[in-house]
Parts: structure tokens; sequence; C-alpha cells
């Protein structure tokens, strides 16, 4: 039944949580008021860059689910 539009749901779904995964990440170390997001992975001090870097592929993730949801055939 919805077969076509398992994948574009998923894409938005899954662009929505980056998003949000990524402001949070923000909001929580620009509330820190730290000058750069530290990476205990890297042991250091990791670029802004990368969180606005995801920040934008969510949000292609999400134009393109919705943009195939909005293609797909509506007949169900």
């Amino acid at each position: 039944m919805f077969k076509q539009l398992d994948t574009p749901i998923l894409l938005v779904i899954l662009g929505g949580a980056l998003g949000a995964w990524t402001v949070i990440n923000i909001q929580y170390l620009t509330f820190l008021g730290q000058p750069c997001f530290y990476s205990s992975h890297l042991n250091g001090c990791l670029n802004p860059g990368i969180y606005y870097g995801l920040l934008g592929l969510s949000g292609i993730l999400v134009a393109i689910g919705v943009a195939l949801i909005a293609r797909s055939p509506k007949d169900s």
C-alpha cells in the first residue's frame, strides 16, 4: 500500500532527525559559551563548519524526500 512512499518518508525522517540533532548540539554548545566545538574523539576542537554542513545535508535530505512524496502517484 505504501511501497512508493517508504523511501521518501524515511529520507524526511532521517533528514529531520539529523537536523534536529545538529541544532540541539549547536544550541547546547552555544549555551555553554564554547568558542569552538570540543570533540573528545579528536581530543580537541572541532570546526563548527562541520555542524553547519550537517545541517545543510539534513535540509537537502528532507527536500529530496518531500519532492519525491509530492511527485509520487496519489493512487493508493
